[in-house]
């Protein structure tokens, strides 16, 4: 079983992670900052899945504070428009997120998790 924290502000597209991660832990952020503590808090975190357009920290923000503390720490980062950042442990999705790329998500992160 693996830890993951999910930020988003979306209640449907936290609970649609949470379903599809059912058989592990998951961690609910609804701001950038709730993320930033869930994963210092919990060194076991695993994955990090973290939209961008987050409030209070904001998810872009989140996501340079995690990977300071945690460099080699998966983490999906959603967002609303194109950018590009290189880091090899990071994944950029678009959102909406669509179907397919739940299925993406499950297929990628679950077969090494289990």
């Amino acid at each position: 079983m693996k830890t993951i924290v999910i930020a988003d502000t979306d209640p449907h597209i936290r609970a649609m992670f949470k379903e599809l991660f059912n058989m592990h832990v998951v961690y609910i952020a609804c701001n950038g900052l709730a993320a930033i503590n869930l994963v210092v808090d919990n060194s076991n975190v695993d994955l990090v899945i973290i939209e961008a357009d987050l409030p209070i920290v904001s998810g872009m923000m989140a996501y340079k504070s995690i990977r300071l503390r945690r460099p080699e720490l998966f983490i999906v980062l959603m967002v609303n428009k194109t950018i590009c950042i290189e880091d090899k442990f990071l994944y950029i999705i678009p959102k909406p997120i669509k179907e397919e790329v739940f299925y993406f998500l499950l297929q990628t992160f679950c077969k090494g998790f289990d």
